[in-house]
């Protein structure tokens, strides 16, 4: 197979699995309270709100396949018990990760810092006395693989309650790094066009996010209005059936919506209304006590940058001081001090790697707060700005700090 055919593959593939467990528990939802037989439902989802991975049955994931099976069961028997304990069960087994979600977040926050500041300050502060080129390729690479574990967030984020990731085109902004890095004056180059170019991709971002969370406020009031309204729902909201079904873009909006459109289609039954009430409550208190609990992590982020990128400037004045000191420091002291060129190479692989931490910081962040590391962008601003600005602060405080002259 040739390298681009394998990439389309693999992308639809990975695309089919993560559709596949964000509709699984709204998908279960709607066949429960729907009045149409299971199957059936399934059909008018797949045509109507146009899920074409419905059809890729090969690529459905593991939890997804669970779920047709169940459909299938309650389709044939004709009984919903089947499928009111499979909801129950889903939604309980996310409630019961809600509990820990904090405390798994944090043994990941935990790891990731363990290549940003814990391992760079043990191993870059002892081997930059011994070989302080190894030293600094030592900090890249820790650098690297703090970006690549970042990623781990994926696995202990509950992917049925992850956002949407924003459109490609808001990462667009970030082809702008190139030309921004030839006309910086800074010695920070790279970190600094970072951080200029992914200004716009943050603001787009945050509106793309603060809608995705409107319209989930927006879908309460609706299933509030639903319940409450003694006469037809839609003349009190002013909205034709058909109408609700084009609203929203999350899935378990969509699952709500098309719903309510078919309860009140063909049986308007109080019920049925109940049950998306109460479904939808407990899933949207779960969404909002998730990013309620890791509100924090955006303040650890932003601290872990600031720290790590003062570390390394602190290592790097230090060195340089002690190199100007060699001619005059005793002889046959043992220690090793890197020469001027060493710390140059240093001074020129900072950059890269204050840029690469900050970046793992970001996709880590996205990846606790919204389940979606394509939220990067949201926080790469904040946090490249953060460690910009620590590493020319401490470069011009340093030296009166430790009392030297370079």
């Amino acid at each position: 197979m040739k390298l681009p055919n394998f990439l389309s593959f693999f992308k639809s593939k990975f695309s089919t699995w993560l559709k596949c467990e964000m509709y699984a528990i709204p998908l279960a939802l709607l066949v429960y309270v729907s009045p149409l037989p299971p199957l059936s439902t399934v059909n008018f989802v797949r045509e109507r709100l146009r899920l074409s991975f419905l059809d890729d049955k090969a690529n459905f994931s593991g939890r997804f396949r669970e779920l047709f099976e169940v459909i299938k069961h309650t389709h044939i028997y004709g009984s919903r018990k089947p499928m009111e304990q499979y909801v129950d069960r889903v939604l309980g087994e996310l409630e019961g990760e809600l509990d820990v979600a904090d405390y798994n977040l944090s043994n990941v926050y935990s790891m990731v810092s363990l290549f940003t500041t814990l391992l760079p300050t043990l191993i870059v502060s002892t081997l930059v006395f011994i070989d302080a080129s190894s030293a600094v390729n030592s900090a890249l690479m820790l650098s690297f693989i703090a970006v690549i574990v970042s990623f781990i967030g994926l696995t202990v984020y509950p992917s049925e309650v992850s956002f949407s990731p924003p459109p490609i085109r808001i990462y667009l902004f970030f082809l702008l790094t190139p030309l921004l890095y030839f006309i910086m004056p800074t010695e920070t180059r790279l970190l600094a066009s970072v951080s200029i170019a992914s200004i716009p991709s943050c603001i787009l971002t945050f509106m793309h996010l603060k809608h995705q969370i409107n319209e989930l406020k927006d879908e309460l009031r609706i299933v509030r209005t639903f319940i409450s309204s003694p006469l037809n729902p839609f003349s009190s909201m002013k909205i034709k059936p058909s109408n609700l079904l084009k609203k929203g873009c999350l899935p378990i909006v969509k699952a709500v919506n098309t719903g309510f459109y078919l309860i009140a289609l063909h049986s308007e039954d109080k019920q049925s209304y109940s049950l998306l009430n109460t479904y939808f409550l407990r899933y949207y208190k779960f969404i909002m006590n998730l990013r309620r609990k890791t509100r924090i992590m955006l303040f650890y982020s932003i601290l872990e940058s600031a720290m790590s990128t003062g570390i390394y400037v602190f290592l790097i004045v230090t060195l340089a001081y002690l190199s100007s000191q060699t001619q005059v420091m005793p002889s046959g002291i043992g220690l090793y001090i890197p020469s001027t060129q060493e710390i140059d190479y240093f001074y020129a692989n900072i950059d890269l790697i204050i840029t690469l931490n900050a970046t793992a910081l970001s996709v880590l962040t996205a990846t606790i707060r919204e389940g979606n590391p394509a939220y990067f962008s949201l926080y790469l601003f904040p946090i490249s700005l953060t460690t910009l600005v620590t590493y020319h602060v401490t470069n011009l405080l340093a030296p009166s700090i430790l009392g030297v002259t370079l």
